[in-house]
């Protein structure tokens, strides 16, 4: 899938000025998202960051963007738990402590889950992909308890090896271990597309349509909208 084309083939630059002037002014710093651990998968207490920063950019140089910043891109598992996180009744602090209100939490998510935003916008995050022998093997970075990264390549197993539309809800409380939409997953509206060879991730959308994709190749030309919410150590704070 060529994602360059998404909004229509207009001009780039009109393209993510359009997405800049919607974006929320009050949508700044980083949310707190609490440590984990879920089965092979953990991390430690991290911020994210409230607007995505490194338009238009391929997979591989955000990757290296970022690192050179000392910040990091989400795991999609790390991406799920903060979309649960803001869409649930608990409380949520920003990088400083202080309690996000509801309507800067209704914004979060309106620039995440658009109902109302046309422009189309995605961001990329931390998985790439590849098949030996009709297997799907996934690498992410996992944060270790020193504070370095560590990347893991694990075989990927119980999740919808086929492209179709499926159900957010059940994604975001029921996924496979690595967060991809499990086998039996409900139809719904969201649009996914299935891990192949050498491919990567994003999710993005626009009042039309939300998109999960998993077989992005990330050399191609993108979109002028994807971006990163970039994550930081609390630690480094």
């Amino acid at each position: 899938m060529t994602s360059r084309n998404i909004n229509g083939g207009r001009n780039a630059e009109i393209i993510l000025r359009d997405y800049v002037v919607h974006q929320d002014r009050e949508l700044t710093g980083y949310v707190l998202l609490e440590g984990k651990v879920s089965g092979s998968y953990s991390y430690p207490d991290v911020f994210i960051a409230m607007q995505r920063t490194h338009f238009g950019k391929r997979w591989h140089q955000t990757m290296r963007d970022l690192h050179q910043e000392k910040c990091y891109m989400p795991t999609i598992n790390q991406f799920v738990d903060f979309l649960n996180l803001l869409r649930s009744e608990k409380p949520v602090y920003d990088h400083t402590g202080r309690k996000i209100g509801q309507e800067k939490r209704k914004a979060l998510l309106e620039d995440i889950l658009p109902s109302q935003r046309d422009t189309f916008a995605a961001e990329w995050l931390d998985a790439y992909f590849t098949e030996e022998s009709g297997k799907i093997s996934i690498k992410y970075h996992e944060i270790q308890a020193d504070y370095t990264l560590k990347e893991r390549s694990e075989t990927s197993e119980g999740f919808l090896p086929t492209s179709k539309a499926v159900d957010l809800r059940h994604w975001l409380l029921f996924g496979s271990e690595h967060g991809l939409p499990i086998a039996d997953i409900p139809e719904g509206s969201m649009n996914y597309a299935a891990p192949k060879h050498q491919s990567v991730a994003f999710f993005g959308g626009s009042q039309r349509s939300l998109l999960f994709h998993c077989d992005q190749d990330p050399d191609l030309d993108i979109n002028p909208t994807f971006g990163v919410r970039a994550v930081k150590l609390k630690e480094q704070q």
